[in-house]
């Protein structure tokens, strides 16, 4: 079958030119890789893969060979994420689901091919076979996930793309949260009082609403009153507009260098952390993993210089610690970090706090904990859980 006829069958409309390259090369005849029983069940297995999903992708691999146009892609999938990147793996776009075991399975089937690779990519950066196990176990955890949401085991794009940062080993798994080496890339440099220790984000860039929010956000949409985020380094001073929280000030602020340094700006390595759902947010216990995790992500990477712990998320909403008050575990989390504004739709919480009802009406999502009832409150008042992005400063 000719490539551009199969991307058509499986309505992808674009695809890396390697993937071309790498799909013409394929031998059509098909040796059963990409779907054998014993491969899938060896590496549960030797790992503890799957878990309760073993049957499932079992199936799904079984359903496959009745679909020779998604073997086809798989087996092309398989060879482009070989010599690909983290970055390259997630410019692949899979086929349109069509709700069969296949479709649900297919990216699930090629993560499994590269297992293997994976596992010798972490070995050469010094992980224990302990955390190597707790780095594969996010393709059952995403399966999960997506079960969870969706009412049925399977992967989809954004979940596929997620799970390729550990194929690469380019993120790993400690205690509460998971760790990704990376560069700081927000529009914002974080400055110093040389004095007192205070620290202020200071905005380099963007298009912000009278409210202070990035111009697009939920509720943000309308241009009167905006401003531009204008930003000045000079030989001694630092002028721009400053962020408190999660809004930015419209008035232009001057900071001295005498006075002032800048300890984080664009391009400085940064630890990324994520929060799986349901992580352990007990202070102590956050703490901790923290700072085991910082100081291993130097270990793991020694070419980075690591500045800071940083994150991007809903649940570094200062609204949140007004829901559940100072004391709430969450809250305390929020605390620690300090906070500029991120664009937002206001709706990736949806998925985590009312799993299977983000997609209905706000006066149908559920009531059972006291950040149900505060999220759901706020959003029928028109307000919106908007997240930060946020710098741990201190471990």
């Amino acid at each position: 079958m000719e490539f551009c006829q199969l991307m058509s069958k499986l309505g992808i409309e674009s695809y890396p030119d390697r993937f071309k390259t790498c799909y013409e090369a394929l031998d059509k005849n098909d040796d059963g890789a990409l779907y054998n029983e014993a491969y899938i069940r060896e590496i549960d297995k030797k790992y503890d893969l799957l878990g309760e999903y073993l049957n499932p992708v079992l199936r799904g691999a079984e359903d496959i060979k009745s679909k020779p146009e998604l073997v086809l892609f798989g087996r092309a999938a398989v060879e482009y994420n070989k010599d690909s990147s983290s970055y390259e793996s997630r410019q692949l776009k899979l086929p349109k689901n069509d709700g069969t075991p296949a479709s649900d399975m297919l990216p699930v089937l090629i993560l499994l091919a590269e297992v293997p690779d994976m596992v010798k990519r972490f070995k050469a950066r010094g992980f224990s076979d302990e955390g190597i196990k707790k780095n594969l176990e996010n393709i059952k955890i995403n399966v999960w996930v997506l079960d969870l949401l969706s009412g049925r085991p399977m992967l989809d794009q954004g979940h596929y793309n997620w799970i390729c940062h550990y194929t690469k080993a380019m993120i790993f798994d400690h205690k509460a949260f998971n760790f990704q080496p990376a560069t700081w890339g927000m529009n914002a440099i974080y400055l110093k009082n040389k004095k007192t220790g205070e620290v202020l984000p200071m905005m380099t860039s963007g298009r912000f609403h009278r409210s202070g929010r990035i111009l697009g956000s939920g509720g943000c949409e309308d241009t009167e009153g905006s401003f531009d985020a204008a930003f000045t380094e000079v030989t001694d001073q630092f002028i721009g507009h400053i962020a408190s929280g999660s809004k930015v000030e419209a008035k232009l602020s001057v900071l001295k260098k005498a006075e002032w340094e800048c300890i984080l700006r664009p391009g400085d390595d940064v630890v990324s952390l994520h929060i799986p759902r349901n992580a352990n947010l007990d202070p102590d216990y956050v703490k901790e993993s923290i700072r085991e995790g910082f100081e291993l992500s130097k270990k793991f990477y020694p070419e980075c210089n690591f500045k800071y712990v940083v994150c991007y998320s809903w649940l570094l909403e200062p609204k949140l610690v007004d829901i559940l008050g100072e004391e709430a575990k969450l809250s305390k989390f929020v605390q620690l970090f300090t906070k500029h504004p991120i664009l937002s739709y206001g709706t990736s919480c949806l998925g985590y706090v009312y799993p299977g009802y983000q997609s209905g009406p706000v006066s149908d999502f559920p009531e059972n904990t006291t950040l149900q009832r505060g999220i759901k409150k706020l959003m029928l008042e028109g307000d919106y859980i908007y997240g930060a992005a946020g710098v741990i400063l201190e471990l």
